[in-house]
């Protein structure tokens, strides 16, 4: 390209112009399709009959659980990170927080509270039954829980086997 070809490109203005106002402003979305949440109506209620799918092959448990760190800092900018101690690595949030811990002073106590990691549990169900009508024909997703939840869910699958309770028996199958 000649420098007569890069100044006659540069008084035309009208392609930049025309480039920066096709330009979208879409809003973009940071949730996982391939995790299910229940749909609920108005007043907040939801059913659904969910079945928890076997470990997958090579692995013990029928769910993975990773930790992560999800915190407003100083300047106002939230931290959303997964933790590399899902990943048996140091993680630099979790080491500064065992310093602040180890200071003795309550509001560096305070500070690592706010920015302790979380753990969640991820399984793979089928979703059996849903009253309303799912706008995609996939069923299979992953559930996002956290160990209470899970501990329940387990829990009264458990008892379903001893108990029979048929709602219960319906949902852990």
């Amino acid at each position: 390209m000649s420098f007569a070809d890069l100044k006659a490109k540069a008084n035309d203005m009208s392609a930049l112009v025309g480039a920066a106002g096709t330009s979208t402003t879409e809003k973009k979305s940071y949730g996982d399709d391939r995790m299910w949440k229940p749909t609920v109506d108005k007043a907040g209620n939801g059913y659904a009959v969910i079945r928890f799918l076997p470990a997958v092959e090579g692995d013990d448990l029928p769910w993975a659980k990773y930790w992560d760190h999800f915190f407003q800092g100083p300047t106002g900018q939230w931290y959303v990170e997964k933790s590399l101690t899902t990943i048996q690595k140091d993680d630099p949030v979790s080491q500064m927080n065992s310093k602040l811990w180890n200071t003795g002073i309550e509001a560096d106590k305070d500070t690592a509270r706010k920015r302790k990691r979380r753990l969640h549990y991820v399984s793979n169900i089928y979703v059996v039954q849903i009253l309303q009508i799912l706008k995609t024909k996939v069923k299979y997703f992953y559930i996002l829980t956290v160990l209470k939840s899970l501990k329940r869910l387990w829990i009264a699958c458990n008892l379903s086997f001893k108990m029979n309770h048929q709602s219960i028996h319906s949902i852990c199958g």
